[in-house]
């Protein structure tokens, strides 16, 4: 419909079988929307209504017009939060939501629904400019790639042309009802995952995240999220999901969550942000979980992060002791290079060198990046295990050199 309204071929004769097929597929579709996956899915089919209206004229337009803005008023409400994260928790589909949001808006134009519209395209845009990393691209925590949507410029454009102005990244930035927390000082970027995995009624695309973190150093990514290869139930679908390929704690041969196949989840934790403050230079977060609370002893996972520009403290125990082995992650970006000496590793990408302090053993391993579905690279994976006599563990990452391409 939109191809055929730019290229004015929406009045060809030889454009009308198209336009009888889409009626019908309209038609079809007003039947048979997506309520029972909801979410990104029940948006798209909006979107479609709304486009739809516009496209055509008459009492069926009309019809789709105002089924597809009741609709989107309902999901606006139910799927964007006052903090402007879209529900999944997924950077990826939070950008799918929002440009799908801006196409309906400017198919709408004014009218008598467009304040709470444009409510929701507000919070949105600052929290796309939040979550983008300096090299414009989304974070990949849950079922996330760099390019499974438009990037967040693309979208915040797109905004800026509507509204005429563009929201300003923040310097500290908090969305607790997203569980996003992170720091940007110019090409510095620090972002953690401190929510809940994903709504209960929809958590096809969340992962055993809590805790995990992201972090670019002078614009260039050096730890990263294990993003998402493909939706097909298996190993690397499960992989992607599993807490102990993410950037937190994990114990041994369990899990944050009851994942299964490649979009289900029975058991899910509850998160609580236990202290959370500004400081001068950063921020100050300590989170829980009790994603691992059905394991003899229940032990929950708290996780402290001291953030500043150029150091990150991380402090991880179990409460109570539990004598399960645990063991912590830190994937690399495939161009971060680490080597380990006693007590510690330095990490290098170019002229950028951090150094990895922890009273533990530092291991490297063999592992894969998903930086985009069906897109697999090389890289390593840092880890340090607690052991059955430890509970409590403190890594510090300092930034050592900060030159680019040096």
């Amino acid at each position: 419909m939109q191809q055929l309204a730019a290229r004015r071929l929406c009045l060809s004769e030889a454009a009308a079988p198209l336009i009888t097929s889409l009626a019908s597929q309209i038609c079809h579709l007003e039947k048979n929307l997506e309520t029972d996956l909801g979410g990104n899915h029940l948006v798209k089919n909006i979107k479609a209504l709304i486009w739809a209206s516009a496209f055509f004229a008459g009492p069926m337009a009309d019809r789709w017009r105002a089924l597809g803005t009741r609709l989107l008023i309902d999901e606006l409400a139910r799927q964007i939060p006052l903090d402007g994260v879209h529900y999944e928790r997924s950077p990826s589909y939070h950008c799918q939501v929002f440009a799908d949001v801006l196409e309906c808006r400017r198919a709408l134009g004014v009218g008598p629904s467009t304040g709470r519209i444009d409510e929701a395209l507000e919070r949105m845009a600052q929290a796309t400019a939040d979550l983008a990393h300096p090299d414009g691209r989304v974070a990949l925590f849950n079922d996330a790639g760099l390019s499974m949507s438009y990037e967040p410029g693309e979208c915040l454009e797109v905004y800026a042309r509507l509204f005429g102005s563009r929201p300003t990244p923040q310097r500290v930035f908090a969305y607790p009802q997203g569980g996003y927390f992170g720091l940007r000082n110019g090409a510095d970027y620090f972002v953690a995952d401190f929510g809940r995995i994903g709504p209960d009624d929809l958590p096809a695309h969340a992962h055993g995240d809590i805790g995990s973190f992201e972090w670019s150093v002078a614009g260039e990514r050096i730890f990263v999220d294990q993003g998402v290869f493909e939706y097909v139930a298996g190993e690397k679908r499960r992989c992607a999901r599993s807490a102990a390929n993410h950037n937190t704690l994990c114990f041994e041969n369990a899990d944050q969550a009851d994942f299964f196949s490649a979009f289900r989840c029975g058991r899910r934790p509850d998160v609580n942000v236990r202290f959370y403050d500004r400081t001068k230079d950063g921020f100050v977060l300590e989170g829980s979980h009790n994603g691992f609370a059905n394991l003899p002893g229940g032990p929950i996972h708290v996780r402290r992060l001291s953030v500043r520009s150029s150091e990150v403290v991380i402090r991880d125990r179990i409460e109570p002791f539990s004598k399960r082995p645990a063991a912590l992650g830190f994937l690399l970006h495939p161009e971060a290079l680490a080597e380990v000496a006693d007590n510690g590793a330095r990490i290098r990408r170019g002229g950028i060198e951090i150094l990895m302090i922890c009273a533990q053993k530092i291991e490297i391993e063999r592992a894969v990046w998903w930086l985009d579905m069906g897109r697999e690279r090389e890289t390593t994976r840092l880890r340090v295990r607690l052991g059955s006599d430890r509970s409590e563990i403190t890594t510090i990452l300092r930034v050592s050199s900060h030159s680019v391409g040096a």
